[in-house]
């Protein structure tokens, strides 16, 4: 004898046609996601207002790139506003002339870290403000 199992689960046709217009959607759905998927997207960085842009090659980003710029750079013409220009990744530290005088008594303390460092500066600015203590 054949083991043979009871479908105890049955929907009516209507259920049915329902059940399978959810998986065609769903099947839709992730075709489009597989798409978005293969398009290459890219954000400016380094300002506060957001521009963005996307395409699926190379050439199409660098076009969509350029065209995002020039939106961008219209809408702040309409606005009045100037565009934000990158931040320049410069640390300004304005120190008191009397530390000015003194930062060279500080160089053998400071041996050894990178000069362009945010570490380095400030080391240097509490050597200095120490020695201008004593």
């Amino acid at each position: 004898m054949k083991n043979e199992q009871k479908n105890e689960f049955s929907v009516s046709d209507k259920e049915h046609s329902a059940i399978l217009a959810a998986i065609n959607d769903l099947r839709k759905q992730v075709e489009e996601m597989k798409r978005a998927i293969a398009i290459l997207h890219g954000k400016v960085v380094n300002i506060v207002d957001t521009v963005t842009f996307a395409g699926e090659s190379i050439s199409e980003l660098k076009e969509a790139f350029q065209k995002s710029v020039d939106v961008y750079l219209d809408f702040c013409e309409e606005r009045g506003e100037d565009p934000e220009k990158p931040f320049s990744g410069n640390f300004l530290l304005r120190l008191d002339p009397i530390l000015m005088d003194r930062k060279g008594q500080s160089s053998q303390a400071t041996h050894g870290t990178h000069k362009g460092s945010l570490a380095y500066w400030t080391l240097v600015a509490r050597l200095l403000e120490q020695k201008c203590k004593e």
